[in-house]
């Protein structure tokens, strides 16, 4: 019996020699944030227009009427994931002409009383006073491609014109002669 505690001692000892000693574990905490997909917005044929020079006599006396149309795109260049939980569009904001709810543009340094610039999604069939987007409206996509891996250009097209509003505001004593500056602001948004 002797022979057998010394084999188990010595089987213990053993065991205790050659036991490894655990190191301390680490633990790495990580995280990420996947953004929602966004669009950079700009203007192909540039951010100018350049409107000259405009007889007003068609909104004279006339009820909610535009003039001098001129057509052009806002390109969304986007890239990315859709928000699950909002739609895709772009914002227009600027200055406008405090009588016109909003929809009716134009600046401080405009010289011209009365008049103003209305943007709205060309239908190829003139202005639509309904169709006007104004100060804080969402312009919606229409055919919305969100780009996924690149970029890809979504371009809407868009109508700007002249006009002064309902036809209270837009009689011959209310009115004058002058320039018209207008700067208006296409943001991406989701809403």
């Amino acid at each position: 019996m002797s022979r057998f505690r010394n084999s188990a001692f010595m089987f213990i000892l053993s065991i205790i020699a050659f036991k490894s000693i655990a190191g301390q574990n680490a633990t790495l905490d990580m995280s990420a944030e996947i953004i929602q997909g966004t669009c950079d917005i700009s203007f192909p044929e540039g951010g100018t227009i350049q409107m000259g020079s405009i007889d007003p006599s068609p909104l004279i006396g006339t009820n909610q009427n535009t003039t001098a149309i001129h057509k052009f795109a806002i390109r969304a260049a986007c890239t990315g994931l859709l928000n699950a939980t909002g739609t895709p569009g772009i914002r227009v904001s600027g200055k406008t002409i405090q009588s016109s709810a909003g929809k009716i543009f134009r600046d401080d340094s405009s010289s011209s009383t009365g008049f103003g610039i209305v943007v709205a999604p060309d239908k190829n069939s003139g202005i639509s006073w309904g169709d006007l987007k104004g100060n804080g409206d969402i312009l919606g996509f229409t055919g919305f491609n969100p780009g996924g891996t690149g970029k890809v250009n979504n371009d809407i097209k868009m109508s700007a014109a002249v006009a002064c509003g309902s036809a209270s505001e837009c009689t011959s004593q209310k009115l004058k002669a002058g320039s018209i500056n207008a700067s208006i602001v296409f943001s991406f948004n989701y809403h």
